[in-house]
């Protein structure tokens, strides 16, 4: 109605998943929701149906090694999977996949355009894979104390160069393997690729999932859901029997659902030092730590295509 001149507005709000740009087939055989718009994204990753994020926000938790390994579980089950490393002050992406082959080349898509490195059915790029000439600090080097040094606005540059300046071809799901915290970067990917969700790592400890938290509150906050959660390194079996849990009991995080946890695995460490992926080699002796990064992929593609 209208009172003095002035009209009365009865506003609703909800709050819905975002429909993301591209999403399972529905029964026509095209995208499901309205999300076939793909507009900005840029050549390459016009054929990505799913980009999801893999964070922390607190560094040395294990996140990469669970990125690593849930793209090759992703792509054990069947997937074509992508893996982009976002980290660019320092790239661990290089250090935990060693492809026989590292050269980055050129894409037929235009000069600023680059082909990603096929190692083992998955697509990856890391500016650790870049020329050392590429004018990107810390680029096409393994060396760990060779971080790169940029300041924000640099470092999204950089990402949105990786991202979209990348040829990923036909990909049901791209991994990005995203930097601690919840900086430049987080927000430049999130504008950039239009995430379908994200997946948390931590480990037990209250400093930690702390941190989770904050992470797990900003991409609520940006309308990216969190579709599964990873409880790392809490606990390890000792020689006498009893199972020991070096940050207490930990409850995981609670925010995710099914909180998917992993061992202090003498396993992943070897499969890390060896830069050979733990669910690409799968050794037999792996079983126990091979089931849960597969149970995990398992919730993710649920996620995303059901």
């Amino acid at each position: 109605g209208v009172q003095g001149g002035a009209a009365e507005v009865e506003v609703a709000v909800r709050a819905e998943r975002p429909v993301p740009y591209l999403t399972a087939p529905d029964a026509t055989g095209g995208p499901k929701g309205g999300g076939a718009d793909k507009d900005g994204l840029g050549p390459g990753l016009q054929h990505v149906s799913h980009v999801v994020a893999v964070y922390s926000c607190k560094g040395g938790v294990g996140k990469s090694t669970v990125a690593v390994n849930l793209a090759y579980a992703l792509a054990h089950a069947g997937g074509r999977v992508g893996l982009c490393d976002m980290d660019v002050y320092g790239p661990s992406v290089p250090l935990l996949i060693s492809p026989a082959d590292e050269a980055v080349r050129r894409s037929s898509l235009g000069t600023n355009m680059v082909l990603p490195i096929d190692h083992g059915g998955v697509s990856i790029m890391s500016v650790g894979y870049v020329s050392g000439n590429s004018g990107v600090p810390g680029s096409g080097s393994r060396r760990a104390e060779e971080a790169a040094v940029m300041r924000g606005p640099m470092a999204g540059r950089v990402v949105t160069q990786l991202l979209k300046g990348t040829e990923w071809g036909d990909l049901d799901v791209l991994l990005l393997d995203m930097p601690p915290g919840t900086g430049d970067v987080q927000l430049t990917a999130c504008q950039e690729a239009q995430l379908s969700g994200a997946v948390a790592v931590t480990t037990p400890s209250r400093l930690a999932t702390a941190d989770l938290a904050r992470g797990e509150a900003m991409f609520h906050g940006l309308g990216v859901p969190t579709i599964a959660a990873v409880e790392n390194m809490g606990f390890f079996d000792t020689p006498d029997g009893p199972t020991a849990r070096p940050f207490g009991g930990g409850a995981g995080p609670a925010f995710a659902g099914a909180s998917h946890r992993l061992p202090l695995s003498r396993h992943v460490d070897a499969a890390n030092e060896r830069a050979v992926p733990l669910c690409l080699e799968r050794p037999p002796a792996a079983a126990a730590e091979l089931g849960v990064f597969d149970a995990l992929a398992r919730q993710v593609g649920r996620a995303l295509f059901l």
